[in-house]
């Protein structure tokens, strides 16, 4: 049987997320979510071949509205009362290492490796990177913790 136009499109997004669910479901496989500096070890390995350079990961809890922050300094930071569950959290910190990768291959502002154009942290050059890493959907300033949240544990 040929599956043709939208039934063929959906069957095709069922397979993907399926086979994207179990390789997520590898990479969580045994990670202890108490300690996000090995989440970031692991995530770099998993999308960044471990090239990105090793900054620390904390949690905090805060009355800021964001779920975690980059600092330009060196740092990310993870918001530990805002409900999200431990996969919801790995979520965001790909999406705040996904801020780390930008600025490390382009810095803030104008950018020769940007054609001489500005890169800014929710640009174009993060929205690819987001894609890169398999963000399907919108993708806004406020995604990512749903990334993780189709995989069971």
């Amino acid at each position: 049987m040929e599956y043709k136009g939208k039934r063929r499109r959906a069957i095709l997004d069922k397979v993907k997320a399926q086979l994207r669910e179990e390789s997520e479901a590898q990479l969580l496989d045994g990670m202890d979510f108490n300690n996000w500096d090995e989440a970031f070890d692991k995530l770099n390995d998993q999308f960044w071949n471990g090239s990105l350079p090793k900054i620390p990961v904390s949690t905090e809890s805060t009355k800021k509205p964001q779920l975690g922050w980059y600092s330009l300094t060196g740092y990310i930071k993870l918001s530990s009362n805002k409900g999200m569950t431990a996969l919801e959290m790995l979520g965001v910190l790909l999406h705040e290492m996904c801020h780390h990768y930008v600025q490390i291959t382009y810095r803030h502002g104008y950018s020769a490796a940007a054609g001489g154009k500005r890169v800014i942290g929710h640009g174009k050059e993060w929205k690819a990177e987001m894609r890169r890493v398999g963000y399907a959907g919108k993708i806004t300033r406020y995604t990512g913790k749903e990334r993780f949240t189709g995989v069971s544990r």
